[in-house]
């Protein structure tokens, strides 16, 4: 009886992108937000390589930088072997690095034991001027491109805690949490989208489809 009533564990989601991106104030942010006694958990498995968790809401976030040495590439799979979705942060404002970003990404797409998992992209420092808007990382990724996967691309400002309702998507595409609660995305695309085009922030990996369609679903849900 006592098993049963257990609290069931965590899913495991990888939280991955290039160094100085902001995964780590991303965690502290959720921490901070948090109403449990969450605490972020620091390990090194081998130098060059700093792995922190967190466990919140169902969740049990799993983040280190990629890129750099290759020989801490070996060890990845330990991770992927419990963690079940990704989240990709990208610094919007970066755009020295658009290349790296966008082949570590395929890099990590191409793992057949990612093959089924759902996809998120946060799109990091909108608050910053020169970020590129969420179109302009959905064309620098290919995201576009991605065929038969479940996807999701967001703007984020971790600085100022914005964007983080996000991993809502997430909780919902790896089953362990409700539908996200009725948001205007509508109105969140026009206040982003400089361009006076409509963001893709209802991405589902389904390219035939307009975004309007796609914004129309999420209010409607």
């Amino acid at each position: 009886m006592g098993a049963s009533s257990s609290r069931p564990e965590p899913v495991g989601v990888l939280l991955l992108g290039l160094d100085a991106v902001g995964k780590t104030t991303l965690l502290y942010q959720m921490q901070r937000l948090s109403s449990s006694t969450a605490t972020i958990e620091t390990s090194t498995p081998t130098i060059g390589m700093n792995v922190e968790q967190l466990e919140m809401g169902g969740l049990r976030f799993v983040s280190w930088d990629i890129g750099g040495s290759l020989k801490v590439r070996p060890l990845w799979h330990h991770y992927f072997q419990i963690t079940q979705g990704l989240i990709f942060v990208v610094d919007a404002s970066d755009l020295d690095r658009r290349d790296t970003e966008r082949g570590e990404l395929r890099e990590l797409l191409r793992d057949e034991r990612l093959q089924h998992w759902p996809l998120l992209v946060l799109a990091n420092k909108q608050d910053l001027p020169r970020a590129r808007t969420v179109a302009q990382v959905t064309d620098d990724l290919h995201l576009d491109s991605l065929i038969g996967r479940h996807w999701f691309i967001a703007p984020a400002a971790f600085a100022t805690g914005d964007g983080i309702d996000a991993l809502d998507w997430m909780r919902v595409a790896v089953g362990a949490g409700k539908k996200p609660a009725k948001r205007n995305w509508t109105a969140l695309a026009a206040n982003l989208d400089t361009s006076g085009e409509l963001l893709t922030i209802w991405a589902a990996g389904r390219s035939n489809r307009s975004v309007e369609s796609d914004v129309q679903d999420a209010e409607n849900a």
